[in-house]
């Protein structure tokens, strides 16, 4: 056994050697501390941002949905700028309004992708039309429609899918059958036409592919009973005074969907002369909200309602609400649908 000097000699020493450690261990733990900080911002400098893990194919499918910021999301980053350039549907619509330059441009740069042409107050040029004619899949005439038709109906469109003709006042009947230049088409928009003769019924127009058919007109259209066979139409939108009288000649044994935007008429049908099995698959009825809440708008309503007896979804203006239900009606400011 040593001294009692020599003990509390060693004991000093061990009490030093403790507080060096103690002092070693908190500066460890300060920069443990701190190199976890610099850790973590290095790894949000060097993470790739979420959209960035995205494949191309994805981020062109985003691209296509922002139409208005393209010219922005090209100054992004260079391969934001490749995928623009590479996918052609992000140059697919084109606007004859635009210099030929732009246009032939858009032409290039769309590659194989199915094309939309939207002329409006333009004649087409048809060195720049006809040799593309098998990738038009979607045409917006809106000026010089009769002019157009002539040209285009010289050719055949094998693609073409939707199609928007708009001719304030004029007849259909002296528009080339769509059946021989378009004979794939599936959605029609006629804009404010006036019905062809009787003779020339309107289902003698377009193909029996069509499976959407658009018609906003100041006129009705009055043809013979059954006299307008639609095979493949699925969805039908009136604009017009009165539809009874073209509901009665068409014949559309595929017809799912039925929407009416009420024009002024002095006079609408009270009933209809069709048999209650003519449009059994139509589901789904819409009365637009656009039209004026009264007495003979809802009469037709309920007209409506009896033609296509198998309906499960209708949408009318939520002032009729109360009529529905035998209660007097309160016409509402505020319009929104059921």
């Amino acid at each position: 056994m040593g001294s009692l000097s020599g003990a509390r000699a060693v004991l000093a020493h061990l009490q030093r050697r403790e507080l060096q450690l103690l002092q070693e261990l908190s500066d460890v733990r300060k920069a443990l501390a701190a190199q976890k900080v610099v850790l973590d911002e290095l790894v949000k400098a060097s993470a790739v941002p979420y959209i960035d893990r995205l494949p191309n194919e994805l981020l062109a499918e985003i691209f296509l949905l922002c139409t208005d910021e393209r010219r922005n999301l090209l100054m992004v980053s260079r391969r934001w700028r490749a995928v623009i350039f590479d996918t052609g549907r992000m140059w697919s619509q084109i606007y004859m309004l635009s210099n030929l330059t732009k246009r032939k441009l858009c032409l290039k740069r769309s590659r194989e992708a199915p094309l939309t042409l939207h002329i409006s107050d333009f004649i087409p040029e048809p060195d720049f039309f006809i040799p593309h004619a098998n990738r038009w899949h979607t045409l917006s005439v809106f000026g010089f429609t009769e002019v157009t038709l002539s040209m285009i109906s010289q050719i055949i469109l094998p693609s073409l899918r939707h199609l928007v003709l708009s001719k304030a006042g004029t007849s259909l009947y002296d528009v080339p059958a769509m059946r021989s230049w378009a004979p794939a088409l599936k959605h029609l928009k006629l804009i404010d036409w006036n019905p062809p003769l009787l003779h020339r019924p309107l289902s003698q127009i377009v193909p029996e592919s069509l499976e959407e058919l658009l018609i906003t007109t100041s006129r009705d259209w009055d043809f013979e009973k059954d006299s307008m066979h639609f095979p493949s139409l699925r969805r039908l939108t009136l604009g017009m005074g009165n539809p009874i009288p073209f509901l009665e000649a068409i014949i559309a044994p595929k017809l799912a969907f039925f929407s009416f935007d009420p024009r002024e008429k002095e006079s609408i049908s009270e009933t209809f002369t069709g048999t209650r099995t003519k449009f059994i698959n139509v589901s789904h009825l819409a009365l637009s909200d656009m039209c004026e809440v009264n007495e003979d708008n809802f009469c037709l309503f309920e007209l409506l309602c009896r033609v296509f007896c198998g309906i499960r979804h209708a949408d009318i203006h939520v002032a009729y609400l109360p009529w529905i239900y035998g209660e007097s009606l309160s016409v509402q400011s505020n319009r929104s649908n059921i």
